[in-house]
Protein backbone atom coordinates (compact mmCIF):
# COMPACT_ATOMS: atom_id res chain seq x y z
CA UNK A 1 0.00 0.00 0.00
CA UNK A 2 2.89 2.23 0.76
CA UNK A 3 4.65 1.63 -2.80
CA UNK A 4 0.82 2.09 -4.25
CA UNK A 5 1.00 5.86 -2.34
CA UNK A 6 4.44 6.66 -3.09
CA UNK A 7 4.02 5.96 -6.89
CA UNK A 8 0.89 7.73 -7.18
CA UNK A 9 2.46 10.55 -5.72
CA UNK A 10 5.65 10.38 -7.61
CA UNK A 11 3.43 10.05 -11.15
CA UNK A 12 1.06 13.08 -10.33
CA UNK A 13 4.40 15.48 -8.92
CA UNK A 14 5.41 14.05 -13.09
CA UNK A 15 3.12 15.30 -14.84
CA UNK A 16 2.11 18.16 -12.81
CA UNK A 17 5.79 19.24 -13.62
CA UNK A 18 5.35 18.82 -16.98
CA UNK A 19 2.66 20.59 -17.40
CA UNK A 20 4.32 23.55 -15.81
CA UNK A 21 7.06 23.84 -17.81
CA UNK A 22 5.50 22.81 -21.21
CA UNK A 23 4.20 26.12 -22.99
CA UNK A 24 2.23 23.87 -25.79
CA UNK A 25 -0.09 23.09 -22.79
CA UNK A 26 -0.56 26.61 -22.06
CA UNK A 27 -0.70 28.71 -25.24
CA UNK A 28 -3.64 30.34 -25.18
CA UNK A 29 -3.59 32.67 -28.39
CA UNK A 30 -1.09 32.02 -31.81
CA UNK A 31 -1.19 34.43 -34.79
CA UNK A 32 0.51 34.21 -37.86
CA UNK A 33 2.58 37.21 -39.35
CA UNK A 34 -0.07 38.83 -40.45
CA UNK A 35 -1.63 38.76 -37.07
CA UNK A 36 -4.74 36.45 -38.20
CA UNK A 37 -5.33 34.22 -35.35
CA UNK A 38 -4.56 30.21 -36.08
CA UNK A 39 -4.89 28.93 -32.41
CA UNK A 40 -6.88 29.64 -29.29
CA UNK A 41 -8.45 33.27 -29.00
CA UNK A 42 -7.96 36.66 -28.51
CA UNK A 43 -10.63 36.38 -25.66
CA UNK A 44 -8.55 33.67 -23.80
CA UNK A 45 -5.22 35.68 -23.66
CA UNK A 46 -7.22 39.10 -22.76
CA UNK A 47 -9.22 37.18 -20.09
CA UNK A 48 -6.10 35.16 -18.79
CA UNK A 49 -4.04 39.17 -18.32
CA UNK A 50 -7.48 40.80 -16.90
CA UNK A 51 -6.88 37.34 -14.41
CA UNK A 52 -3.45 38.15 -13.79
CA UNK A 53 -1.62 35.37 -14.84
CA UNK A 54 1.59 35.43 -15.70
CA UNK A 55 2.39 35.53 -19.73
CA UNK A 56 4.66 34.32 -22.23
CA UNK A 57 5.42 35.67 -25.50
CA UNK A 58 6.80 33.14 -28.26
CA UNK A 59 8.34 34.44 -32.04
CA UNK A 60 10.42 33.41 -34.71
CA UNK A 61 13.16 35.63 -36.40
CA UNK A 62 14.14 33.06 -38.74
CA UNK A 63 15.58 29.52 -37.64
CA UNK A 64 15.59 30.58 -34.16
CA UNK A 65 12.12 30.75 -31.80
CA UNK A 66 12.58 32.86 -28.77
CA UNK A 67 10.25 32.51 -25.69
CA UNK A 68 10.32 35.86 -23.20
CA UNK A 69 8.05 37.10 -19.96
CA UNK A 70 5.91 39.66 -21.16
CA UNK A 71 6.92 42.62 -19.07
CA UNK A 72 4.42 45.28 -19.87
CA UNK A 73 1.19 44.35 -21.49
CA UNK A 74 -1.49 46.62 -23.17
CA UNK A 75 -4.49 45.97 -24.09
CA UNK A 76 -5.71 48.49 -26.78
CA UNK A 77 -8.67 48.00 -29.75
CA UNK A 78 -8.93 44.25 -29.55
CA UNK A 79 -5.41 43.77 -29.41
CA UNK A 80 -2.62 42.25 -27.11
CA UNK A 81 0.81 44.14 -26.93
CA UNK A 82 4.03 42.99 -24.98
CA UNK A 83 7.04 45.18 -23.96
CA UNK A 84 10.29 42.93 -24.34
CA UNK A 85 12.23 44.19 -21.45
CA UNK A 86 16.06 45.06 -22.65
CA UNK A 87 18.34 41.96 -23.00
CA UNK A 88 21.88 41.74 -24.10
CA UNK A 89 21.84 40.94 -28.01
CA UNK A 90 22.71 37.59 -29.14
CA UNK A 91 22.65 35.92 -32.26
CA UNK A 92 23.40 32.61 -33.97
CA UNK A 93 26.66 31.87 -34.75
CA UNK A 94 26.68 29.47 -37.07
CA UNK A 95 28.27 26.05 -36.59
CA UNK A 96 31.14 25.70 -34.55
CA UNK A 97 33.36 23.73 -37.00
CA UNK A 98 34.98 21.89 -33.80
CA UNK A 99 32.25 19.96 -32.84
CA UNK A 100 29.28 20.69 -34.87
CA UNK A 101 26.87 22.30 -32.63
CA UNK A 102 25.09 25.22 -33.38
CA UNK A 103 25.74 27.94 -30.90
CA UNK A 104 24.23 31.48 -29.78
CA UNK A 105 26.85 33.98 -29.26
CA UNK A 106 26.51 37.53 -27.65
CA UNK A 107 25.87 40.41 -30.60
CA UNK A 108 26.74 42.90 -28.28
CA UNK A 109 28.06 43.03 -24.61
CA UNK A 110 25.76 46.08 -23.74
CA UNK A 111 23.28 45.83 -21.08
CA UNK A 112 20.09 46.69 -22.63
CA UNK A 113 21.15 46.63 -26.17
CA UNK A 114 17.90 45.36 -27.59
CA UNK A 115 14.13 45.90 -26.33
CA UNK A 116 10.52 45.21 -28.50
CA UNK A 117 7.20 45.87 -28.45
CA UNK A 118 5.05 42.99 -29.81
CA UNK A 119 1.51 42.57 -30.73
CA UNK A 120 -1.18 40.07 -31.64
CA UNK A 121 -1.00 42.20 -35.03
CA UNK A 122 2.30 40.28 -36.02
CA UNK A 123 3.75 43.80 -35.90
CA UNK A 124 6.92 43.88 -33.66
CA UNK A 125 8.60 47.55 -32.96
CA UNK A 126 12.16 46.97 -32.13
CA UNK A 127 15.31 49.23 -30.49
CA UNK A 128 18.70 48.50 -31.11
CA UNK A 129 21.18 50.05 -29.35
CA UNK A 130 24.77 49.81 -31.70
CA UNK A 131 27.62 51.09 -31.72
CA UNK A 132 26.99 53.76 -34.53
CA UNK A 133 30.91 54.34 -35.32
CA UNK A 134 31.36 50.92 -35.77
CA UNK A 135 28.19 50.24 -38.40
CA UNK A 136 29.53 53.42 -39.72
CA UNK A 137 32.85 51.65 -40.31
CA UNK A 138 31.70 48.72 -41.95
CA UNK A 139 28.50 50.31 -44.18
CA UNK A 140 30.72 53.61 -45.26
CA UNK A 141 27.86 56.53 -45.11
CA UNK A 142 25.61 57.64 -42.63
CA UNK A 143 23.12 57.14 -44.84
CA UNK A 144 23.59 53.49 -45.34
CA UNK A 145 23.77 53.31 -41.43
CA UNK A 146 20.08 55.04 -40.47
CA UNK A 147 18.83 52.92 -44.07
CA UNK A 148 19.89 49.72 -41.84
CA UNK A 149 18.87 50.92 -38.35
CA UNK A 150 15.49 51.89 -40.66
CA UNK A 151 14.93 48.15 -41.57
CA UNK A 152 15.72 46.82 -37.95
CA UNK A 153 12.90 48.82 -36.45
CA UNK A 154 10.09 46.55 -37.00
CA UNK A 155 9.63 43.19 -38.45
CA UNK A 156 6.65 40.87 -38.61
CA UNK A 157 6.34 37.49 -37.07
CA UNK A 158 4.20 35.15 -35.80
CA UNK A 159 3.62 34.92 -32.07
CA UNK A 160 2.18 32.47 -29.38
CA UNK A 161 1.17 33.94 -26.21
CA UNK A 162 0.94 31.15 -23.11
CA UNK A 163 -0.60 32.13 -19.47
CA UNK A 164 0.34 30.40 -16.39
Amino acid sequence: MKKTIITFLFTFLIFTLNAQINDDNNIVYQTDANGKGTNGSIGALTKAIQSGKQIRVGFSMGPVEHWTDAGFLTIFEGEVFAQIEGIFQQAPNVLNEENKIPKIDFASKKDNSWSAIIGTTGVMKMHWDFNKETLLKHLKTKEKVDEYLKSLASAKVATKWAAY
